[in-house]
């Protein structure tokens, strides 16, 4: 039976907080096939092989689940020892991340996991001048890159009048502009940041702010970043190859 400092030991081992774009795709990666604890593992595998082959591995894994033989990890691991070359690249799609909060709105434009650009759009008391503020602050956005989608966190059921308005114009904004718009929950977000789950928001930002300590110290900036890169890690689990 293993003492109690091997078990603190293999603890401290399974956890798991990203401080660089791999990992984060490492520990999605682990998540995906089930396999939360085992993400080191999985890091491991992406300085071995590239994202390429496995993603395809990946693809496969979750094809052959459909006929129940065998786990999601296991099935992957056979299927990553078959993968031969690399698979095409798709991580290059432009996406525009935003936080809304009662007096900013910041954003974040990613070209596939790496953010191009950050601004944030300071918002009068006034309740008109802040809503023609935020709405212009979208339209520049969108005329300045070629965004070819957006995400946004999920409208809380009990968000003040303020912030529920701004959400409501800017997915307005977006829809105008016939942008694909993903709206995440917050608790979804922030669970995909660590190994055991972040318990706050405060800890996701850390995470964000150790893969790119630039960013400083800006709270809706680092939101917008950590939505950014989720969603773009996403896209490339899910897009057709």
């Amino acid at each position: 039976m293993p003492g109690i400092l091997d078990r603190v030991a293999a603890q401290r081992y399974n956890e798991f907080h990203p401080q660089t774009v791999s990992e984060f795709f490492a520990l999605q990666l682990a998540r995906k096939l089930e396999d939360h604890s085992a993400a080191r593992h999985y890091h491991e595998l992406v300085e071995e092989h590239s994202e390429e082959s496995l993603l395809v591995a990946y693809r496969r894994a979750m094809a052959a689940s459909g006929d129940h033989c065998g786990t999601l990890a296991r099935n992957f691991h056979s299927a990553l020892s078959r993968v031969n070359g690399h698979g095409p690249c798709v991580d290059t799609a432009r996406l525009l991340a935003i936080k809304i909060e009662r007096r900013t709105v910041s954003a974040a434009v990613f070209l596939g996991r790496h953010p191009e650009d950050t601004e944030t759009r300071h918002l009068s008391s006034m309740r008109a001048k802040a809503e023609a503020s935020a709405v212009s602050f979208i339209q520049w956005l969108t005329n300045n890159f070629e965004i070819e989608s957006a995400a946004i966190e999920c409208e809380p059921a009990n968000r003040e009048l303020r912030r529920s308005m701004l959400h409501k114009l800017i997915v307005a904004v977006l829809r105008e502009r016939m942008l694909p718009i993903s709206e995440i929950p917050k608790s979804h977000l922030i669970a995909s940041f660590g190994h055991p789950e972040p318990r706050s928001r405060r800890e996701m930002r850390e995470i964000t702010q150790s893969i790119w300590p630039v960013l400083g110290p800006d709270t809706g900036i680092l939101d917008a970043v950590s939505l950014g890169l989720y969603l773009q890690t996403e896209r490339i689990f899910t897009s057709q190859i």
